[in-house]
């Protein structure tokens, strides 16, 4: 997998509050009324041009949604630096929850094309190729209630009892959206979380400082 440090070299702004990425299936049953047209080679013929716009849409999270996250936060949590603190692993465990729900809508879709995949493509492939012709089918809702689970029993996070993280989950809901999008890259972009402001890339450890 490579890092977002090593393809958004020059995108990444250098703050210290700087958020980084790391991206369950449906319960119903999966249709594919309509794969036998699409293209095996589609996922790679675009792979390029999804991987940049995805940097982008990140981009654009960072620049806008993060900030209003906070701002919303900011009128319950008096400490600035909490706050960073809750947006902050609320984005690594938006990721950690899309990471997960691909991987099971992945093993179901390949459960679901195995028995009459004739190829000549291979069986990977088509999964791939759907799943990106159908990233709606994503249950972000379920990534998004794992998140705010998450977060909200979280030892790092103090915060006035009556804080709901529900008041985050536009800014969770379209992390999760953009991380499991990039799980259908080739290769994946994927960077870990490490510590306090530090998210690191899982193939050599390098930090990405936030």
């Amino acid at each position: 997998k490579s890092s977002l440090q090593e393809r958004c070299s020059g995108f990444l702004p250098h703050s210290k509050d700087m958020l980084v990425c790391r991206v369950p299936g449906r319960c119903s049953p999966i249709s594919f009324p309509s794969v036998s047209r699409f293209s095996p080679t589609y996922g790679k013929l675009t792979n390029g041009s999804r991987q940049a716009r995805l940097i982008s849409r990140f981009n654009d999270i960072y620049a806008n949604e993060r900030l209003h996250a906070q701002n919303l936060l900011r009128r319950y949590v008096d400490d600035l630096e909490m706050v960073k603190q809750i947006v902050f692993i609320a984005t690594a465990e938006a990721f950690q929850a899309a990471k997960m729900a691909f991987r099971q809508f992945k093993l179901r879709v390949r459960k679901t094309l195995s028995p009459s995949h004739r190829g000549p493509e291979p069986l990977d492939d088509t999964v791939i190729d759907y799943i990106i012709r159908n990233l709606d089918l994503y249950d972000v809702q379920s990534s998004i209630n794992d998140v705010i689970r998450n977060i909200s029993v979280h030892p790092k996070i103090s915060i006035p009892i009556d804080v709901d993280f529900i008041l985050i989950s536009s800014f969770i809901r379209e992390i999760c959206r953009v991380a499991f999008a990039m799980q259908t890259l080739d290769p994946p972009l994927d960077i870990a979380f490490t510590a306090d402001g530090e998210l690191f890339n899982e193939n050599n450890g390098h930090p990405v400082r936030a």
